[in-house]
């Protein structure tokens, strides 16, 4: 399928084929987070550097964190900086969370934005529903991550950018690459977003066709 969708189509996709087909949640997440960790091995190469993930309080930062997990257990050296309040976290966020505790994974809670370290930086802060501009801490942590010379790689979407419109809302991370899942969102290809992109990869993590046939007719 060749749709372009919207950030609120995106989400109507991922609800149905959870609520109505019964596929769970992390389920999905396991996907994406595969395919953002093999992503990362790919820009590594035979280069074992070190990798930061740079992960909020939602879904987006819980497969940063699946991500990290699965980098950790392939023996790289991953650091997880979790953004925000932990009261705010997804349940999925916070089932990730204990999981990567139980498995050694170095997480580190509201540290100082400080990414000099890393050839590598995932950027997990903020997905496909940022619909207002970004404030701090957020606006901290993407100016840290478009501040160093590493390669970035953004989950979904780069954090500040609109998965509808493309537009930059308040600042947004300048990936050199972008995996989003599923679909292309429409914002990605709008405007001057391929600056904030780069090379986008969409990798597909298991929506039936049917379910996104009927939520892109629905006109939801």
């Amino acid at each position: 399928m060749d749709y372009r969708v919207s950030g609120e189509q995106m989400k109507a996709i991922d609800r149905y084929t959870i609520q109505k087909i019964g596929i769970p949640s992390l389920v999905l997440m396991e996907r994406a987070a595969l395919s953002v960790a093999q992503v990362v091995e790919e820009c590594l190469g035979k280069d074992q550097g070190k990798v930061a993930i740079i992960c909020g309080t939602g879904n987006n930062g819980a497969d940063g964190v699946a991500a990290g997990r699965i980098l950790h257990l392939h023996h790289l050296d991953v650091t997880i900086y979790y953004v925000g309040s932990l009261s705010k976290a997804t349940d999925e966020m916070k089932q990730q969370l204990r999981i990567g505790k139980k498995i050694g994974l170095n997480i580190q809670f509201n540290a100082k934005p400080d990414l000099t370290a890393y050839p590598i930086v995932v950027d997990a802060l903020i997905g496909v529903g940022l619909s207002k501009e970004v404030k701090d801490p957020y606006l901290q942590w993407i100016s840290a991550i478009d501040s160093e010379k590493h390669e970035i790689i953004a989950v979904d979407v780069p954090s500040g950018l609109s998965a509808t419109s493309g537009e930059v809302l308040g600042k947004a991370v300048k990936a050199d690459y972008t995996v989003t899942f599923g679909l292309m969102k429409m914002g990605l290809e709008k405007g001057d977003a391929k600056q904030y992109t780069g090379k986008v990869k969409v990798m597909d993590i298991g929506y039936p066709d049917f379910v996104v046939d009927q939520v892109i007719q629905s006109k939801m």
